[in-house]
């Protein structure tokens, strides 16, 4: 049975994906039932992601999604850098502070190399990205790992969140309108940036211009909940009196 199920393994990677009548072709001796059960046996070892009427190789979808955060990060680069830049004008040494994940955060991680902070994220990428100055003391929370952003949430995070302090927290937007507010497409995500913002002293959203007017289904933030908002120069301007009508700081 071992080395069936090995075999329908080894054949799933290599082709990306199989239908349960290639799979009843390939082994005639046993049932579709026990095709089945193979298969579910595969996708509890992390080897496949059943679908109906077969199975991909889980290779599949995480090369989707770690090409999606690629082009992420590689589009409005000069944006990214210019957000990034005007936050790492308030990170001062010995300064407790929060990075949220995103393409945005990693870029502000960067910027970090020779800052003497106690940093906390969500996402494991910029923790890495953090660990490559050793004067920053790095935690992430726990959780479930989401591939399409890279990073943790969960109940496991909230019960980190709860167990420190926050002086800055750099929190990332999706998207923003004045009837929803700042969104982001993930619940969990939702929860853990509300429970986050409320932690802080100092609450900070990065968002650049080009996600103005987008709107994402959950709603984690609006202008009362936040004290500075940091986007590029593209910002537009009706935006811009909107929060400092709101009392927001716009950087």
């Amino acid at each position: 049975m071992q080395d069936r199920r090995e075999q329908m393994a080894k054949y799933i990677a290599g082709n990306k994906q199989v239908t349960i009548l290639k799979l009843e072709e390939l082994f005639p001796a046993v049932s579709e039932m026990t095709i089945r059960r193979d298969l579910e046996y595969l996708e509890k070892r992390g080897d496949i992601i059943r679908v109906k009427g077969g199975a991909k190789s889980v290779s599949l979808f995480m090369g989707m999604k770690e090409d999606a955060y690629s082009k992420r990060e590689a589009s409005h680069i000069t944006e990214k850098e210019e957000i990034a830049n005007k936050a790492f004008s308030m990170i001062t040494n010995e300064r407790s502070i929060y990075l949220d994940p995103g393409t945005t955060a990693m870029a502000l991680a960067k910027l970090l190399s020779a800052k003497n902070i106690f940093a906390v994220t969500s996402a494991p990428n910029i923790a890495l990205e953090l660990m490559k100055n050793p004067l920053t003391i790095v935690n992430v929370v726990g959780g479930e790992l989401n591939r399409e952003n890279l990073s943790l949430s969960g109940q496991g995070a909230l019960d980190f969140v709860d167990s420190i302090n926050i002086e800055i927290v750099f929190a990332a937007a999706s998207g923003f309108t004045e009837a929803t507010g700042f969104t982001c497409g993930s619940q969990q995500e939702c929860i853990l940036k509300q429970k986050v913002l409320k932690k802080a002293l100092k609450r900070v959203v990065l968002m650049d211009s080009t996600k103005d007017g987008v709107n994402m289904p959950f709603t984690f933030a609006r202008p009362e909940d936040i004290d500075v908002f940091i986007s590029d120069s593209n910002l537009k301007k009706q935006t811009k009196k909107y929060f400092k009508d709101k009392g927001v700081k716009i950087l």
